[in-house]
């Protein structure tokens, strides 16, 4: 081969190596990547606002609620007067009668008495009278056949004392005053200022001796 024609073989492979170099400069090379992978693209997180301060490690007990101011209590109603005296209410009967013991109080000028008697007892029948002496006279019944009768003033006509028959057994209370007790046939009687005007009996069957000394203290003064 003539030197010429070997030189510009020669160039042509140099030129030929050169433009296959420069095309394999586009291609990956095998060594490891410095780039990670993802299989998502990523994308930039919102900013997080920040608290203005720390929160505190101990629990906080919420504030007592303020009491509520107390209402005011409702006023107690005054009670009706009823024109009666205090101590007649403490008479055993209905109200017709402790009215009817209050009224004769008001129209004597001496103590009118009321028995005070225990549960099982009631009124049974009475009247008071102003005509020819004044007087009044009421009965009771009690439990398991006892019976009781009531009398003052001017009770008893003439000059008699009316005190039933008996033995005398001696001074028992009537009230606030101090009466003779006398054992009759049928029961007790209680008598006060015996044979005077006004005087006062108490005449009770049905109950033993003790039974009939405490009736007659317990009697009251209506309006005393």
């Amino acid at each position: 081969m003539r030197p010429a024609s070997a030189l510009r073989v020669l160039l042509f492979l140099i030129l030929t190596m050169l433009v296959m170099a420069a095309c394999g400069g586009t291609t990956a090379t095998a060594g490891p990547s410095n780039v990670p992978e993802s299989s998502a693209p990523t994308t930039e997180a919102p900013p997080i606002d920040q608290p203005t301060s720390e929160p505190s490690s101990e629990p906080t007990t919420p504030e007592p609620a303020s009491p509520e101011p107390p209402s005011a209590e409702p006023e107690t109603p005054e009670p009706e007067p009823t024109g009666l005296p205090a101590s007649a209410a403490e008479c055993t009967g209905t109200d017709e009668n402790v009215a009817f013991y209050a009224e004769f109080a008001r129209v004597v000028d001496w103590a009118v008495y009321c028995p005070v008697l225990p549960a099982g007892w009631f009124v049974g029948t009475g009247q008071w009278r102003q005509a020819d002496g004044e007087r009044l006279e009421i009965s009771y019944r009690g439990p398991r056949g006892a019976g009781l009768l009531l009398q003052e003033g001017s009770f008893c006509p003439g000059d008699g004392d009316c005190v039933p028959t008996g033995e005398e057994i001696g001074p028992t209370a009537f009230g606030d005053r101090e009466g003779t007790l006398v054992a009759t046939d049928g029961g007790w009687a209680v008598v006060v200022d015996r044979g005077e005007r006004p005087s006062w009996l108490l005449t009770i069957s049905g109950v033993g001796q003790a039974a009939a000394r405490q009736i007659a203290a317990d009697v009251v003064e209506v309006g005393g």
